[in-house]
């Protein structure tokens, strides 16, 4: 028996934002990276913080 193969089309996108409503305490906001996967996100936060001023 023959097997059709799907022809689904894989999507994979990466972002790096800033959560800004932590930012109103220290000034600077936590940089986070966002995975999105085939409409399926993840989050991870890379540790790090900047001002939002200086972010583009």
């Amino acid at each position: 028996m023959e097997q059709k193969m799907s022809k689904k089309k894989n999507t994979f996108f990466l972002s790096c934002y800033l959560e800004k409503s932590n930012a109103v305490k220290t000034e600077e906001a936590p940089i986070y990276l966002r995975i999105t996967v085939n409409k399926q996100i993840a989050a991870v936060s890379l540790q790090g913080t900047v001002s939002p001023n200086l972010w583009d």
